[in-house]
């Protein structure tokens, strides 16, 4: 929830802002204001996706989706994030294009400098209420902040450096390092959002040492088809077959070293030391590093 309402927050902060862009491009007749203020309105329409498919991870589980809504979360993260690398090699080209041609940048005098600085108070204000970062989500929307943030500031600076020494090509210079840090930084983050839709093991987890200790208990012979996964950041399941003589007493002890792991779902089938498993063949041995266990 603190982080649905950060990001609301932080919507609600661009939104406001947009507009103030767009009345101070009509009054001064600044294609760059009014450019950013189209660029802000962009970010607008990200927040919102962000915020509303971060709302409706709270949803409980239904019919159609039986583990909940909480992957929704995680899939705004992944909208935000292409978003961010898709703009940032945009800005490459563009920057990269204006070097090449030998050609310079214009940049607004005052005008732009007074709505650079007050778009950069209001990002950092916007970074301020994302800073917890508790899931990719709002991570990515941090860093997509963070960009908008950048380029205000190359905007007071290289403004500020160009007029005194009148080198417009550190203007796509610099743009073209923020571009390059916000790619690093959301690849960066397009990790744990991979590991969640791919169904890896999470990256905390040992497989093998939490096999070592389930095997370690009297009354576990044997344990197969162990399977790890995220649905979302925060809840991890796990399916696997335990080979004991003592159905419930097993299931308790799995239960109980798994919970040491913090893992919030577990479903155990249990078999007899005699019963063959009729999935067997199909696991994977242990030393392969894969999150399928025999």
């Amino acid at each position: 929830m603190k982080t649905e309402k950060s990001l609301l927050t932080a919507f609600i902060l661009n939104l406001f802002f947009a507009a103030f862009e767009f009345i101070g491009g009509a009054i001064s007749g600044s294609i760059a204001i009014s450019s950013d203020a189209v660029h802000d309105l962009g970010d607008c329409i990200t927040l919102g996706i962000a915020y509303a498919l971060e709302k409706k991870s709270h949803t409980g589980p239904d019919k159609k989706h039986t583990y909940g809504y909480s992957r929704y979360s995680t899939l705004g993260a992944l909208i935000t994030t292409t978003i961010l690398i898709a703009g940032a090699i945009f800005i490459i080209s563009e920057a990269t294009e204006t070097i090449l041609s030998g050609g310079e940048s214009e940049m607004e005098g005052g005008t732009m400098l007074i709505f650079a600085a007050v778009s950069l108070v209001f990002n950092l204000i916007a970074m301020f209420v994302t800073r917890h970062k508790h899931n990719a989500n709002e991570r990515a929307i941090n860093i997509h902040i963070l960009e908008d943030a950048l380029g205000n500031l190359l905007i007071l600076v290289g403004a500020v450096v160009i007029n005194l020494t009148g080198l417009t090509i550190l203007d796509p210079i610099m743009s073209i390092a923020v571009a390059l840090l916000i790619i690093i930084m959301s690849i960066k983050n397009i990790r744990p959002v991979s590991i969640v839709f791919l169904e890896m093991t999470p990256d905390h987890l040992s497989v093998e040492k939490i096999r070592k200790e389930l095997l370690g208990n009297s009354e576990i012979e044997d344990v197969h088809h162990l399977h790890f996964w995220n649905i979302d950041e925060e809840h991890i399941y796990v399916t696997l077959h335990v080979v004991t003589n003592n159905p419930i007493k097993a299931k308790h002890e799995v239960r109980e070293i798994l919970e040491h792991h913090k893992i919030n779902h577990v479903t155990i089938e249990t078999e007899t030391p005699k019963e063959a498993c009729e999935d067997h063949d199909h696991t994977v041995d242990a030393p392969s590093g894969h999150h399928h266990y025999h």
